[in-house]
């Protein structure tokens, strides 16, 4: 992100004290949402959310960052959300405001202005990072708090039914949320909560679905082999997410082989 910080502009780190506060308080807030959510997870903080939301704190803008992803999170292909306060004395009074919007939301209804409230309690939302900067303008304190992955407009923000129903072997101590860790899985893999395992989508392994897993031999789809496919008409600029390298990654130039296999 390159912005300029604003002239007067104070960056506030965080004490470890501070960062738990925060996480404890959004977990306490996710953990108890009404009706129950099967699939909540629980949050950890994350040091490169926080690195971006400080930066844009000392913007000293009563917005938020529309370029709020970084390196470490795009290769998972989720968006990042934003809440933004301003003026409050504490980050735990921040949280608090923006959870003050509870009696205006209503499971299976999506309304603007209860946004803030979606943010804290988005099933996905497993990672969390926040800023502070202390600017001189009326608002004097700016506090920005970046989720990871962020929430979808009209999707439900949870899945209803019984607390932890979606993960019963990885539930944590309260028997209400979803502990991963805050793991999530690259290339259209799938995070399994009861497990904490990635479930990987054709030609991926590892741990995130992070490896290549070539086939040994050439592809044998037959239209790979069709005289109207060729690399040149449907993997122009083919990647390993493309449909048509998904399906011949040989033939796309995505996994090595020869033209025989």
């Amino acid at each position: 992100m390159c912005l300029t910080d604003h002239l007067g502009a104070v960056d506030v780190p965080f004490t470890q004290a501070e960062k738990d506060a925060a996480v404890n308080f959004h977990n306490e807030i996710r953990a108890n949402v009404t009706p129950t959510a099967s699939n909540m997870q629980k949050m950890v903080w994350d040091d490169n959310l926080a690195k971006v939301a400080a930066k844009w704190a000392r913007q000293c803008q009563f917005g938020h960052d529309k370029n709020r992803s970084q390196p470490e999170l795009n290769k998972y292909g989720l968006p990042v959300e934003q809440n933004m306060g301003a003026g409050h004395s504490s980050l735990t009074g921040a949280i608090n405001l923006w959870y003050q919007e509870l009696p205006l939301w209503v499971f299976g209804k999506w309304t603007g202005a209860t946004g803030h409230y979606i943010a804290e309690i988005y099933h996905a939302s497993s990672r969390i990072g926040c800023g502070h900067a202390k600017c001189n303008d009326i608002f004097g304190n700016y506090w920005i708090c970046n989720y990871f992955a962020g929430a979808y407009s009209n999707v439900d923000p949870y899945e209803q039914g019984a607390s932890c129903s979606k993960c019963p072997n990885s539930c944590d101590a309260s028997g209400k949320l979803c502990d991963c860790g805050g793991k999530f899985c690259t290339n259209g893999g799938t995070l399994d909560l009861n497990t904490c395992k990635c479930q990987c989508p054709r030609l991926w392994t590892g741990d995130e679905c992070e490896a290549l897993d070539c086939p040994k031999k050439r592809d044998f789809e037959e239209y790979c082999t069709y005289s109207t496919f060729t690399p040149e008409t449907f993997c122009p600029t083919a990647t390993v997410n493309d449909a048509y390298a998904k399906v011949c990654p040989i033939r796309c130039g995505i996994c090595p082989g020869d033209q025989t296999g």
